[in-house]
């Protein structure tokens, strides 16, 4: 089973992917945003290292895409997401060269034909305020030097992705309403798969 936790920075993909993944007893193949080498010269300089950045986001979901295909796993965001959404974004901004944008929109089309789509996607979303409280809360470096609007483009073009998602099954959850660092919230999260993809709820060991 590859299931896929989407959603906008701080929204709390990596967490809810950690809880499936122990509960479901599938790998948690997390994006590991820290082990990107370009990503704090980004944040400094976005349109110098923009490209090599979201080249290696795009590469490393791909890879991990890849593995979940092949013998199932939790993964914490998507290269769907590495390319529709931030390189839309860096390229609307202007971080994105005209040149590198088609490189980066060439490896994706490249990955759409050679991988499988996902069994489900989870779309976590949340308030706009809320997620900008989040991400201030764990005070990551890169993610206070770059504006509100920034955030904000990139909010909106997940929603757009997902609101026309049609490559799987699909549950959106509003992690300001459920607290899914929980194991209620993780029930409840359970229980909204059930009615969308049975298997998921076979493959829990307490069932």
């Amino acid at each position: 089973m590859h299931i896929i936790v989407a959603g906008p920075t701080g929204v709390g993909k990596t967490t809810v992917a950690r809880q499936l993944s122990a509960r479901l007893g599938l790998p948690a193949c997390l994006e590991e945003a820290s082990h990107n080498p370009f990503l704090a010269r980004f944040s400094m300089d976005p349109a110098t290292w923009a490209f090599r950045s979201q080249l290696w986001f795009l590469l490393h979901a791909m890879e991990w895409h890849r593995r979940s295909a092949a013998s199932g796993g939790v993964q914490d965001h998507s290269y769907y997401e590495a390319w529709d959404v931030f390189a839309r974004v860096h390229r609307e901004f202007g971080y994105l060269a005209a040149e590198d944008y088609e490189l980066l929109e060439q490896a994706a089309a490249m990955a759409d034909q050679v991988l499988p789509g996902p069994d489900l996607v989870i779309h976590l979303v949340a308030p706009h305020d809320v997620l900008i409280k989040r991400m201030n809360m764990r005070g990551r470096v890169h993610e206070r030097v770059l504006s509100p609007s920034y955030f904000a483009a990139l909010d909106r073009r997940q929603q757009a992705l997902f609101n026309s998602w049609t490559r799987s099954p699909i549950v959106t959850i509003d992690t300001s309403a459920i607290d899914l660092r929980t194991s209620a919230g993780v029930d409840a999260l359970i229980d909204r798969f059930r009615s969308v993809v049975p298997p998921i709820a076979r493959s829990e060991g307490h069932v």
